[in-house]
């Protein structure tokens, strides 16, 4: 949107607009390791040179699969962080972990 005789323009999203949208964008992430699944099927008898990039395809989304559920309870349950710019009198919120869990097999 823009203000009268301002050059500049503004965006307005809902609190929780960025969240939703990867939300619905890992939402299908299923659907794409069901591609990538189909076009190895396809390919089986090629040789393996070009299975490689679609068989790493298949693996990040059979990965993301398996851990994107969790990354979504975590980000639920994260404290809201209002974060102020200095002389700008922007405003901006996300989530942010108090403490970020620690990698798996790490303490």
């Amino acid at each position: 949107m823009r203000r009268r005789g301002d050059r500049q323009e503004y965006f307005r999203i809902a609190a929780d607009g960025w969240s939703r949208m990867l939300a619905a964008r890992y939402a299908k992430t299923a659907a794409f390791r069901q591609v990538a699944e189909r076009g190895l099927a396809v390919l089986s008898g090629a040789d393996p040179g070009r299975r490689e990039r679609l068989a790493n395809v298949a693996e990040l989304y059979r990965f993301l699969e398996t851990e994107l559920p969790a990354l979504w309870d975590r980000w639920g349950t994260a404290p809201v962080l209002i974060v102020i710019r200095a002389g700008s009198g922007a405003r901006g919120s996300g989530r942010w972990p108090a403490s970020p869990p620690a990698p798996a097999g790490r303490a």
